[in-house]
């Protein structure tokens, strides 16, 4: 049976340290429920937290993402967080298209369609090094979790 999904997006909110014993705590909490209470928990942490907060969880109960994701995979995008950089810290997620990242920073369906691009190619070479692939959740203006390509529900596993 499929877990319920509860995800947090902790905006610009906490320094690093903060966000570490924020996340141990709320993981801890996890590992105390029972089989039936359990929820896959994912804790959307700013990059400057991701590392950190890996590092301070156990992944089996709550997982990590990215606030944002380039549509570009390397080059001259001063900062820029590319899905093999995000990837390479055990982040296995990233949010893309929130409402905000619209609102605040422009981005439009068509850079959302190729940050998505970019994660594919990202998830498709590192599906064949073994890794993890990496699921991507955008959000709408009522912050429902849902595919960004086509408004349905959800997480969009991305792989080969």
């Amino acid at each position: 049976m499929r877990k319920p999904l509860m995800a947090g997006n902790w905006k610009m909110n906490t320094l690093p340290a903060e966000g570490a014993e924020l996340a141990k705590t709320i993981c801890e909490h996890v590992k105390t429920l029972s089989q039936e209470e359990k929820y896959k928990i994912i804790l959307g942490v700013p990059f400057t937290h991701i590392d950190r907060v890996v590092n301070a969880i156990d992944l089996k109960f709550v997982k990590v993402s990215a606030q944002d994701c380039a549509m570009y995979d390397s080059g001259a995008y001063t900062g820029e967080v590319s899905a093999k950089m995000i990837k390479s810290i055990n982040c296995e997620y990233a949010i893309i298209g929130h409402s905000e990242r619209r609102q605040y920073f422009g981005d439009t369906d068509e850079v959302i369609a190729k940050n998505l691009q970019v994660v594919d190619m990202t998830a498709s070479i590192l599906a064949r090094d073994n890794k993890m692939p990496m699921w991507v959740f955008g959000l709408n203006e009522k912050d429902s979790i849902v595919n960004t390509m086509n408004g349905k529900f959800c997480g969009t596993k991305v792989t080969v």
